[in-house]
């Protein structure tokens, strides 16, 4: 579905009227929900995953390198190579402030072995800023859970890319639920009835969390 078919479904009776903004509800409120409800009831799911990877070169003066528009949060590792060696996993610093003030002060050139994100010179995107500057050519690969990236509340957006077409139904009912609560209170039956909509159907995405998952072996005492 696209983000102008979910709109005109919850409000079939028109109800969001000019002051309330179906768009922007949908795509502020509704989606980011969304996503946080998934990961706090089913997990970490296939389809939010993506791939992608850095080309970095020999610099004195330059380590920051931008992630995607999409990029939500990290998924594994920073994973760095050459075209004859693969090195060990980067270390994430962000969390620990000696080294990433060590990282700050640092000068000279060799190959990185930690990283931290920093804002970048571009509105609204992140980057990832490695603990030195690099001494060569390298391939950094890693793979990361996406976000929707809305350039307004109008435009419409096909969000097959993003989503499942099977779960589309669940942004409506999320959306029409906050419709609901808006014009007739949360305690109305009518935004009790679609919000129990919208949960009903993010249970049930449990069973599409992984589309071949690992078999883990059970130890019984």
């Amino acid at each position: 579905m696209t983000t102008q078919q979910i709109e005109s479904m919850a409000n079939r009776e028109g109800l969001a009227t000019y002051d309330f903004n179906v768009g922007m509800v949908l795509r502020e409120q509704v989606i980011p929900m969304f996503f946080l409800d998934v990961d706090e009831v089913v997990g970490k799911v296939y389809w939010r995953r993506r791939q992608d990877s850095l080309s970095v070169t020999a610099s004195s003066s330059d380590r920051d390198y931008d992630l995607p528009a999409t990029f939500d949060r990290m998924d594994g590792d920073f994973r760095m190579s050459t075209t004859s060696q693969n090195y060990p996993p980067l270390t994430y610093i962000g969390e620990d402030a000696e080294q990433v003030n060590r990282a700050e002060a640092a000068s000279g050139q060799s190959r990185p072995t930690g990283f931290y994100f920093v804002p970048s010179s571009t509105d609204g995107i992140l980057a990832v800023r490695f603990n030195t500057y690099p001494d060569a050519a390298y391939t950094v690969r890693y793979q990361y859970y996406i976000k929707i990236v809305f350039t307004d509340h109008t435009a419409s957006v096909d969000l097959k890319e993003y989503i499942p077409d099977q779960f589309h139904i669940v942004l409506m009912h999320g959306l029409r639920a906050a419709i609901m609560e808006d014009r007739f209170g949360i305690g109305d039956q009518r935004a009790q009835t679609e919000r129990g909509l919208y949960d009903r159907v993010i249970h049930r995405m449990r069973h599409h969390k992984e589309p071949a998952p690992r078999n883990h072996a059970v130890f019984v005492k």
